[in-house]
């Protein structure tokens, strides 16, 4: 009998894991182990969970569709997996590796009590292929690009199964009732489904559109990535026939656009991997030590969208609501919080991943690193969005701010981005007060920008 620990590849279809453990012929255990939190705060379960939940719910389904089914268990993990070992005869473990310290030296413990193999892995290619050289990792996103784009790929999918081997009557924890969310319905089926629809039309826009607030440009495949609903070569096959499929140079170089997004989360990953103190500090070690604002009251205005400026507070809503945010807006309110609020980047990297149903430890990281200019990117600290531009620039109309917050909502396009330019009696007919129905802007943003500046630039 083998164990197949599920962790963050959630699917039957395309799983390497799952192959190399039914290869063994010796009988298969699914198991998931899941964290004793979720349990306990049944009541304020975030929406990570309300969608992890369902999920493996759905999983559990699929599988018994199969003849096996998902077995439960909430605690340490290798403390959990031995127990089952033990309980159902094992002696293997197939796993899915993970550039997480904390999951490296998990596997370390495990390893040394079980054999442990690893079938997905959280790149396309091995960490040591994409290298320089000399051998060592690239630290900037274009070089390791071209490396990456450069290397034979193998997309071959894994075949469809139509069975799988029965499981031992073992205990399993009952999961939560949650249903799932209306946003992002927690199915392999529905991955499958928004990539074919992605795929067949707005992939060919992508490259502008996925900026615009107001519009459906993006593939919303993100949460179905981070919790493996669907592979990268799954999706790198969809992406590289679309391109195929067109002669249009345009419509191939936004083909382009979203593959480097693919190639994005493996750089990321990568730099997790070899440089896993990015998880504490800075990347770039000039930047570690820069006088933050310790402002509480700032902060909370930040993650509760009362800022006073309205394409920021519309994003961090939209994140409180869904758990999931547009990622034009991701890069508006982490630049807010850094440049304009000079409150620490890893403040906001823990409230997103915390919040963010697509919250992944390496992404989430880089991206916020990049956002207040101390990770990988060559342009540092001086890049600061004005939020007043970026609103009318990517959400003109305010359709995405009226959406999220309703106190503006019938306040006029010309004041929608500055509401506080409003006279009294605009106000009156709009039924809207600033500094009471909705904040005043907490710092002025060409103070904001000289102050940034002038922090920033020291290190």
């Amino acid at each position: 009998m083998n164990i197949w620990w599920i962790q963050r590849n959630i699917r039957i279809v395309d799983n390497r894991t799952l192959s190399a453990a039914l290869h063994e012929n010796n009988g298969l255990v699914p198991v998931f182990i899941l964290n004793q939190k979720i349990l306990e705060n049944q009541h304020s379960i975030s929406c990570k969970d309300r969608f992890l939940i369902p999920v493996l719910k759905s999983f559990d389904k699929e599988l018994r569709l199969l003849g096996s089914k998902l077995i439960v268990r909430v605690g340490n993990p290798v403390e959990e997996i031995i127990k089952l070992a033990e309980e159902c005869g094992a002696n293997k473990i197939f796993t899915d590796a993970d550039s997480h310290p904390d999951s490296i030296r998990i596997y370390q413990q495990l390893g040394e009590k079980i054999e442990l193999i690893f079938g997905e892995h959280p790149c396309v290619f091995p960490f040591s292929a994409v290298s320089q050289k000399n051998g060592k990792p690239y630290q900037v996103f274009t070089p390791f690009s071209r490396a990456w784009k450069a290397l034979p790929v193998n997309l071959d999918l894994q075949p469809s199964l139509k069975h799988l081997p029965p499981v031992p009557d073992l205990f399993s924890v009952p999961l939560p009732f949650l249903s799932s969310q209306d946003d992002f319905p927690s199915k392999e089926s529905e991955a499958a489904r928004r990539l074919k629809s992605f795929i067949e039309g707005p992939i060919y826009a992508y490259k502008e559109s996925r900026n615009f607030l107001d519009q459906e440009g993006s593939s919303f495949l993100s949460p179905y990535f981070r919790w493996g609903l669907l592979s990268k070569r799954q999706a790198l096959n969809a992406a590289f026939e679309a391109k195929q499929n067109t002669n249009d140079v345009v419509s191939k170089n936004n083909c382009e656009s979203w593959i480097d997004e693919i190639i994005w989360n493996d750089f990321f990953q990568s730099i997790l991997h070899f440089f896993p103190q990015v998880l504490h500090g800075a990347f770039r070690t000039s930047m570690q030590d820069i006088a933050w604002s310790d402002s509480a009251i700032n902060l909370q205005a930040w993650k509760d969208g009362l800022t006073g400026y309205p394409v920021v507070d519309a994003g961090m809503r939209q994140l409180q609501n869904t758990g999931w945010m547009h990622n034009r807006a991701r890069m508006i309110t982490s630049s807010f919080l850094v440049k304009h609020l000079l409150i620490n980047w890893q403040e906001g990297e823990r409230w997103f991943f915390d919040l963010l149903i697509d919250g992944d430890p390496a992404l989430n990281n880089g991206n916020w690193q990049w956002a207040a200019g101390t990770g990988t990117d060559a342009v540092p600290y001086f890049r600061i969005f004005n939020p007043i531009l970026q609103g009318k620039k990517y959400d003109s109309h305010g359709k995405y701010i009226r959406k999220w917050i309703p106190e503006l909502s019938d306040v006029p396009v010309r004041f929608i981005h500055t509401p506080w330019l409003m006279s009294s009696l605009d106000q009156k007919n709009c039924h809207v007060k600033i500094g009471s129905d909705y904040p005043l802007p907490i710092v002025d943003h060409g103070m904001a920008k000289i102050r940034a500046l002038s922090v920033l630039s020291r290190r």
